[in-house]
């Protein structure tokens, strides 16, 4: 005998499973389907609910055709500051992140060339924000809440890179007036990297949020 709460189950784990629909996508669709389907019983008192389902089911669509319409209608404000936090990361590696400035010579090492020294020098826990953000490449299509200790790992990173750089801006200025040239200097690419953790983290942070405002609640006794 077929029983419309198991039906509409296994209906919602078939869309989880064929399309790339989010967790509050799909709670919205249920909500529609479950919608007709009681639209089908009122207006027509001859129907049994396998017939509602199967007609509320049919209305709705196969899933692959929703993914593709939903992404049509937009994407998520989160994508849109992860992928402008991941291009600003990329860019910052052929930026020039910090140089120095002896009796008037400038010379800068770019983005990429500081990861290798750091590389070279063994200071591996000074390449954790980078690691963070590889990680997050994995939670794109993570349908779970997940990601809360890589944001916490990036923004702490984040603020803490402004705090450095604000302080060697200082240092520099210092310098300059005290001695005619600087010694150390931080570059556009040190900042872009910065500045693209803690865009990172807010779109994790985002991201948390709708992902867990979508999960149903749990309704106690």
């Amino acid at each position: 005998m077929f029983d419309l709460e198991t039906g509409v189950q296994n209906w919602r784990r078939r869309m989880e499973r064929r399309s790339s629909l989010s967790a509050r996508e799909v709670d919205e669709l249920e909500d529609h389907l479950r919608a007709r389907i009681d639209l089908e019983l009122e207006l027509d008192a001859g129907l049994v609910p396998a017939q509602a389902f199967a007609v509320a089911r049919d209305d709705i669509g196969e899933a692959t055709t929703l993914s593709r319409e939903f992404a049509k209608a937009g994407t998520p404000r989160w994508r849109k500051v992860l992928v402008a936090g991941w291009a600003m990361f990329a860019t910052s590696f052929f930026l020039p992140a910090f140089g120095t400035n002896l009796f008037g010579h400038q010379s800068w090492d770019s983005g990429y060339q500081v990861v290798w020294d750091i590389l070279s020098d063994g200071a591996v826990p000074f390449m954790l924000p980078n690691l963070g953000m590889l990680l997050t490449l994995g939670l794109l299509r993570d349908p779970r809440p997940r990601g809360r200790r890589i944001e916490r790992i990036l923004k702490v990173a984040g603020w803490a890179g402004i705090g450095t750089g604000l302080l060697g801006l200082w240092i520099l200025v210092r310098t300059m007036q005290s001695a005619g040239s600087g010694i150390f200097m931080v570059g556009i690419g040190y900042w872009v990297w910065t500045v693209s953790l803690i865009c990172m983290a807010a779109a994790l942070r985002a991201r948390t949020r709708e992902l867990v405002s979508a999960e149903p609640k749990k309704v106690t006794a």
